[in-house]
């Protein structure tokens, strides 16, 4: 799992040892205000109907209008992109995952037998409209151990901060962490079955991002950066994680082009990692 920013945030986070959460609606309200790439202007998108679909004034569970959880985009034909607002502000934070184990199966690198996976990161950066001579990239070299601690400290970055509601917080569902379905068709009418499930799809043309999410359910950012744009930043959490150092390490991007994987352990979970920068 590896992730990409701005050299001087990556040092920082590694040095001082956290992960920060943002939120979808700063994603959208990035989207809105530069060149694609990094940002969507589709995130969290669960419906594209006209404006008077009725199914858009149902009621929730708890009998609330649905209409007053939703965040609408009216567009010029008299539809609407439909988001649950709940969802564009949970706090989230995005990695660069490909699974490398399955790939490993895949390409028949087992019973510690020799083999070799090399990544083109470039057009990973080319995705994400990188500049790497200005980026770093945070490598997560065993999530296996970075998932359960970042697990166990949100309860306590959650109860500490001050610009979430955290009422439903519930500390034994922390974090949920799904793979991104590259599957998203903004074209046609479609609702979501389950909670936060629109969070985790995307159209076709961004599966070069090959993302893994994590969200911590039941809670949300306090403000909409979409109507307050200059309060971006008041829709970020850092959690800590003490042990960050010792699985992972970070690489300028400039010198990592390729990352290849080698010398797997029978069960595909250990590897070595070498960073180039070759094209």
């Amino acid at each position: 799992m590896i992730r990409i920013g701005k050299t001087e945030e990556i040092e920082k986070q590694y040095r001082e040892c956290y992960i920060r959460f943002s939120c979808p609606a700063n994603w959208i309200n990035y989207a809105n205000n530069h060149a694609p790439g990094i940002a969507d202007k589709f995130e969290a998108i669960f419906a594209h109907v006209d404006k008077f679909d009725p199914r858009l004034w149902m009621t929730c569970s708890d009998g609330a209008p649905l209409y007053g959880a939703l965040w609408r985009s009216e567009n010029s034909d008299g539809t609407v992109y439909a988001r649950y607002l709940y969802s564009c502000l949970v706090p989230t934070v995005c990695f660069y995952s490909l699974g490398i184990s399955k790939l490993a199966k895949q390409m028949g690198i087992k019973d510690n037998k020799p083999g070799r996976i090399t990544i083109d990161l470039l057009s990973y950066y080319k995705a994400m409209n990188v500049c790497p001579e200005e980026s770093s990239v945070l490598v997560i070299r065993f999530p296996g151990l970075f998932i359960p601690e970042l697990r166990r400290e949100i309860p306590n970055a959650v109860k500490a901060a001050n610009n979430i509601a955290k009422a439903d917080f519930n500390a034994d569902n922390s974090l949920a962490v799904k793979y991104v379905k590259y599957d998203l068709d903004i074209n046609e009418m479609f609702f979501k079955l389950r909670p936060y499930d629109e969070i985790f799809r995307k159209q076709p043309e961004y599966k070069e991002q090959h993302e893994a999410r994590m969200i911590i359910p039941n809670v949300s950012f306090l403000r909409n950066p979409i109507y307050f744009p200059s309060l971006y930043h008041d829709n970020e959490m850092n959690v800590p994680v003490p042990e960050l150092q010792s699985y992972s390490f970070i690489y300028p991007a400039s010198r990592c082009k390729t990352m290849a994987f080698e010398n797997f352990t029978q069960n595909l979970r250990r590897y070595d990692i070498l960073c180039g920068d070759r094209e």
